[in-house]
């Protein structure tokens, strides 16, 4: 099964795992997109996300990502043609890595539960034979073990006791209004990733958790415009510089700092 390492400047996680866990990830994904439902929900952009790392997980396995050699631990990154960089070292000790921003990757965790949830209630509404019922709760199981092992990943950036702290506090808030994520929340996602990725580790590490924060408990009112007047809010009350937030930008992978 895949392993979740955060990276060394908290830029974000590596995903770790041989051809096995990346297609299983591939075909979990494309089993729970219903789209004519989740647009419906209002969950389409959500279900783009999601299409990302798909993506993301077929150019790991072309090989145009990186690779990890269980082997002796090293890895080399963005090899020229998708050569595999050990050819002698059998293929179940040879991993393919991709790496993840870590505002995205955590986004992953909280919404997990609402598409699995709309997707059980498509299943329900729609029919479907004993046979794509099978798929779509392997489906299911997958996608939560992933959603454990990004948590249990969160641990290295900020220690296990703020990560139990965090999970409860989204749970109460699931509780309250089982909606929790709609479309122009992604918006907001990206904005509060390009605000951490423009911090330093160290302030990564301290601020990270207060931006999750942001994330799980917004105001289920919020517009577009308000979400961006409150990130920049929030990147004056941290003291972080608004002129350095891409709002609407995505991260230039080539050059971060992981």
């Amino acid at each position: 099964m895949f392993q979740i390492i955060p990276t060394k400047n908290y830029a974000g996680f590596e995903l770790r795992g041989d051809s096995g866990d990346f297609r299983s990830l591939l075909s979990a994904i494309y089993y729970l997109d219903n789209e004519e439902y989740l647009r419906a929900a209002g969950y389409h952009d959500v279900m783009n996300y999601f299409f990302t790392l798909a993506f993301e997980a077929r150019y790991a396995l072309e090989g145009r990502r990186g690779f990890v050699c269980m082997d002796n631990g090293s890895g080399v990154w963005n090899l020229s043609g998708g050569t595999r960089p050990y050819p002698e070292v059998p293929e179940k000790n040879l991993y393919y890595a991709v790496r993840i921003p870590a505002i995205r990757m955590l986004f992953y965790a909280f919404t997990a539960d609402e598409m699995i949830a709309l997707d059980r209630m498509f299943r329900e509404e729609s029919g479907k034979n004993d046979e794509e019922r099978a798929g779509k709760e392997a489906a299911e199981a997958f996608l939560r073990l992933l959603e454990i092992m990004i948590y249990h990943g969160l641990d290295g950036i900020i220690g296990i006791r703020e990560r139990i702290a965090l999970q409860e506090r989204l749970a109460a808030r699931r509780a309250a209004e089982f909606y929790l994520f709609r479309n122009y929340v992604t918006l907001y996602t990206d904005f509060l990733s390009e605000t951490y990725l423009s911090l330093p580790r160290l302030r990564r590490k301290r601020l990270l958790s207060s931006m999750l924060d942001d994330i799980v408990c917004y105001d289920k009112n919020d517009t577009y415009r308000l979400l961006e007047k409150n990130a920049r809010v929030w990147a004056k009350t941290h003291a972080v510089s608004p002129g350095s937030i891409k709002y609407g930008g995505g991260a230039d992978r080539s050059n971060m700092q992981w």
